[in-house]
């Protein structure tokens, strides 16, 4: 096709791409690393960390860094970013687990909540969670826990059926959904949301 008379679009350097990447990277792994190595945090020692030997069954390192920038660190949770340091962005995450893990009550470390389906499926929902306490700033694990329940009494199907701990089990019906499907899932928890 010919392309002439049509204005090329500038592209940013790769350079400017990296060390967004890298920003972005390194507040990933700032959550991460504390999620796994604070001893109130449901994620205590359930993370397989880029320098330790082989941990078959964890969420690797990298995984949960992919997931968070994906779809935690970005421009739609702007406000959260804009008013909190890290530290406190990193205690209003915990305490997001937090209060899912009250709810759920994951039976052992085999939980596919604590896996990637687990991990990508509250971190979508996890932006339209927190703009909506971002009205009132209070990030509690009570007031979180309190939202969630009411979130998951409004849900729909598998929606609905994600705050049973059978539904997280391993081989259960959480491991076995496509992207799509926690896509979904995420999409009727928003709605139950609002």
């Amino acid at each position: 096709a010919d392309l002439a008379g049509v204005e090329k679009l500038p592209n940013m350097p790769q350079w400017i791409k990296n060390l967004i990447e890298k920003g972005d990277d390194k507040k990933a792994l700032k959550f991460i690393d504390y999620l796994n190595n604070e001893s109130s945090s449901p994620w205590k020692d359930k993370i397989s960390m880029a320098n330790s030997s082989s941990d078959k069954g964890k969420i690797s390192q990298k995984s949960f860094v992919n997931l968070i920038k994906k779809h935690f660190l970005v421009q739609h949770n702007a406000v959260l970013f804009k008013n909190y340091d890290d530290k406190k962005l990193q205690d209003i995450f915990l305490n997001y687990w937090k209060a899912l893990v009250n709810i759920i009550k994951p039976e052992d470390n085999t939980s596919v909540l604590f896996k990637y389906n687990g991990v990508c499926l509250f971190c979508m929902f996890g932006v339209h969670f927190m703009n909506k306490l971002s009205i009132n700033s209070d990030y509690t694990v009570e007031t979180m826990q309190k939202l969630l329940e009411k979130i998951f009494d409004n849900a729909q199907n598998d929606a609905a059926a994600a705050r049973i701990s059978d539904f997280w089990k391993k081989g259960g019906r959480a491991g076995g959904l496509n992207a799509s499907a926690l896509s979904k899932i995420s999409s009727d928890l928003v709605s139950a949301l609002h």
